[in-house]
């Protein structure tokens, strides 16, 4: 029997939130569309968003869409393109969400997704309290457009949470501050509540150790964009397991300076944009495709050494120490930097 969305609350069970979401995002879409002149010119728009973003080098927003379903929810629909200057990149994100108010109180409801799916898994509730605490610290008034504006403006759906368990500490990263909150469950759904906000300032010192990781993490999905899953991490992995390697051989590097998610934030920072493109189109990659990877590989090696201070690194010299490295049982192959062969 096909589920019946529910009007949704801060008192609502988890699991229907998340099953009406489930049921009706598909229209939220279609309507944003729709208010945009149809697929063709929302996709265009959303092309020209991103140019914006990266010819002006700085963030955009659009305006708010909305949207009431038959059930009664209020969905806000809106479009935002960060642009990160240490990389040249630009961030995007195209969000739906539910907002729910009463004359007392309010909350939202952001859908999560599962890798590579449409369809949301989980969801990210934003508390009453959450909003007094934003509202006060920017000087809006509550329950107001001018607050969801704010919401919507600061947030960059960054870092959800560093602790994947229930219980857990859960963080979101915004432009001036920190959503804080707990994670509530991990099956059947995904659940995170997040209960106050803080700015920078209003960090403890152990909050400020504790958000270090996640920072780091967010770095890492803003370098990867849409590539951030399990298979393109382990690749990442990889490069920054070979760098260190390669920079210990070369430059007596000590690598225990930094973490692990520290070492491939700075190897994914100076990754190529384009990298993965090859990996994600349906064609079977050409020797040309293969070429060009090996040297993206290299020249993000080679970038990654100068950003810690360590230039001549060239092609030829890697390969004489992955040679070395192979020949003490430290790494299994060469082949795919040294191309002669």
């Amino acid at each position: 029997m096909k589920y019946q969305p529910q009007h949704v609350n801060l008192s609502t069970d988890p699991a229907d939130i998340v099953k009406t979401m489930m049921a009706e995002i598909g229209a939220a879409r279609y309507h944003k569309r729709k208010a945009y002149g149809g697929t063709r010119k929302y996709e265009l728009w959303k092309q020209q968003l991103h140019q914006q973003a990266v010819s002006q080098q700085k963030d955009q927003l659009s305006d708010m869409t909305e949207w009431i379903s038959r059930a009664g929810n209020r969905w806000v629909m809106y479009s935002s393109e960060e642009y990160l200057a240490d990389v040249a990149r630009s961030l995007p994100c195209h969000a739906a969400f539910i907002y729910y108010e009463t004359f007392a109180s309010c909350g939202a409801f952001f859908p999560v997704f599962p890798e590579g799916s449409r369809k949301p898994n989980g969801t990210v509730i934003f508390t009453s309290h959450f909003f007094q605490r934003l509202s006060e610290r920017a000087g809006i008034p509550y329950r107001s457009k001018a607050m969801i504006q704010e919401f919507i403006s600061s947030n960059f759906m960054r870092s959800v949470s560093n602790q994947n368990k229930v219980g857990g500490e859960a963080y979101m990263r915004f432009r001036c501050g920190y959503g804080i909150g707990v994670v509530k469950q991990l099956a059947p759904f995904f659940v995170i509540e997040v209960r106050t906000f803080l700015t920078d300032g209003q960090l403890s010192q152990s909050q400020r150790r504790r958000l270090q990781l996640a920072d780091t993490d967010a770095r890492i999905v803003a370098c990867l964009q849409d590539n951030a899953c399990e298979h393109t991490l382990r690749i990442l992995n990889n490069f920054t397991v070979l760098f260190i390697l390669l920079a210990r051989e070369m430059e007596g590097f000590d690598s225990k300076q930094y973490t692990d998610s520290e070492m491939m934030a700075m190897v994914a920072e100076q990754m190529p944009p384009t990298f993965f493109d090859i990996l994600r189109t349906d064609h079977q990659p050409t020797p040309a495709d293969y070429e060009k990877m090996i040297g993206d590989v290299i020249g993000t090696l080679i970038r990654t050494a100068e950003s810690l201070g360590y230039h001549g690194w060239t092609e030829e010299r890697m390969t004489d120490a992955v040679t070395v490295l192979v020949e003490r049982g430290e790494i299994l192959t060469d082949g795919f930097l040294n191309k002669s062969k």
